[in-house]
């Protein structure tokens, strides 16, 4: 049996770690939180969707209405509409470029840390 307590550089090694690893645990969560809020500001303002859609499909000769069902893209014309109204809106709201990001599936699922990402310049 062991009687002996630890040096006392141990002791202060033990006590330094764990305090610097409650301030690292700290510090991420605190600028967690002061992100969210602002994103909570803006969450959902930048939507395709109601009559912000609807003025843009308008202009095509379309309608919200129309998006609802989804026929539209059974429909070639009707989606290169709704492709244009989208790149109008895009535009009109400062974007220049387009990112799809998706993950492949496969037999089993989810490829898990295998994704692809396509990125489009868009010029008027």
């Amino acid at each position: 049996r062991c009687t002996s307590s630890p040096p006392a550089t141990m002791l202060s090694k033990l006590a330094t770690s764990t305090a610097r690893g409650a301030a690292a645990r700290s510090v991420p969560a605190m600028a967690t939180r002061a992100m969210s809020m602002d994103m909570l500001d803006t969450y959902g303002k930048n939507l395709f969707k109601g009559k912000v859609a609807d003025e843009y499909l308008s202009k095509q000769g379309m309608s919200w209405a129309e998006m609802q069902t989804g026929e539209f893209t059974q429909d070639l014309a009707k989606a290169d509409k709704v492709a244009a109204a989208v790149l109008e809106w895009a535009q009109a709201n400062g974007a220049h470029v387009f990112c799809h990001w998706f993950q492949p599936m496969a037999a089993a699922g989810v490829r898990h840390g295998q994704s692809g990402q396509v990125q489009n310049a868009m010029f008027a």
